[in-house]
């Protein structure tokens, strides 16, 4: 008996030790992070055991902390209890995400996308998390769009807000921005964009993370076409039509309008109007994520 307790207790400090509870930065080491992306948690007293983990990433020249503090997914982990959050910065001085090299559009190649996939794994190995997803705004928003694209094992779904198609910002000459994909003149056919996805992962087999992205109209930063081939993308990968099955007029704030395609493995958010910085709708955000 004495023994089988050893074992339990054993085998519960390497699964389910979570780290601090609050906002705190993760130190651990994760395992392979090349560009030495920094990271926070943010754990709510008593949360569940085996919680869900977002991964939160913030817009150009946004830190963690700016993303802790003016978006509310620590306040609503703290009111739900089934979830924690990772809080990622960018590692350098502008703050951007690499969402345009070789490395980060590719699986484990490197770039800012294997740092958090390292932390993800991480912390299904040692915190007993159950799914993972993705969110973040403009430059984060991207990055979702990269981490769904090139870790489809580790997403369960993402929310993309004002970001664009995975792989449209790529470079082959050391540029962080692509020009062409910012003004939305980057268009494809759907099934041209998912043949970029499965070429960042070529022997990958299984499910796509669901996706939800958001987008202003007058986006004037990253234009509203990128939205539309974000669609045309996650539809094509999921193998359902890019016309959607609902759509809903002021959902869910005035003037948005919410397309559902296929049984909402894919769904969009188009802000009639709304400029670059759209409010985060965290709500129907995490209602997508099912937290």
């Amino acid at each position: 008996m004495l023994s089988l307790i050893i074992v339990a207790v054993s085998l519960w400090s390497l699964v389910g030790a979570l780290p601090p509870v609050g906002y705190n930065q993760l130190t651990d080491d994760i395992g392979p992070n090349p560009n030495n992306v920094t990271m926070w948690t943010y754990v709510p007293q008593g949360v569940v055991s085996n919680p869900d983990l977002i991964l939160a990433l913030p817009w150009c020249t946004g830190t963690a902390l700016d993303f802790y503090t003016y978006t509310d997914y620590a306040w609503e982990a703290d009111a739900r209890k089934s979830y924690i959050v990772i809080y990622g910065q960018a590692p350098r001085e502008a703050l951007c995400w690499d969402v345009s090299s070789h490395e980060t559009l590719t699986h484990d190649a490197g770039g800012d996308s294997l740092g958090l996939a390292s932390a993800a794994r991480y912390a299904q190995k040692h915190w007993g998390i159950k799914n993972v997803f993705a969110t973040g705004h403009s430059s984060g928003g991207m990055m979702s769009n990269v981490m769904a694209g090139a870790y489809p094992d580790i997403l369960n779904a993402a929310a993309p807000s004002a970001g664009v198609p995975f792989g449209c910002f790529e470079t082959w000459n050391g540029d962080a921005w692509n020009m062409t994909c910012s003004t939305g003149q980057f268009i494809q056919t759907g099934e041209r964009w998912a043949t970029r996805v499965h070429e960042a992962y070529p022997g990958y087999r299984g499910a796509y993370p669901r996706m939800q992205m958001w987008h202003g109209t007058a986006d004037d930063v990253l234009l509203y076409q990128n939205f539309v081939e974000e669609i045309k993308m996650w539809t094509a990968v999921h193998k359902i039509s890019e016309t959607p099955v609902t759509t809903i007029q002021d959902d869910p704030v005035n003037g948005t309008i919410h397309t559902v395609y296929g049984k909402g493995q894919v769904q969009g958010y188009s802000v009639q109007g709304g400029p670059h910085g759209i409010d985060i709708q965290e709500q129907s955000i995490l209602a997508f994520f099912g937290l």
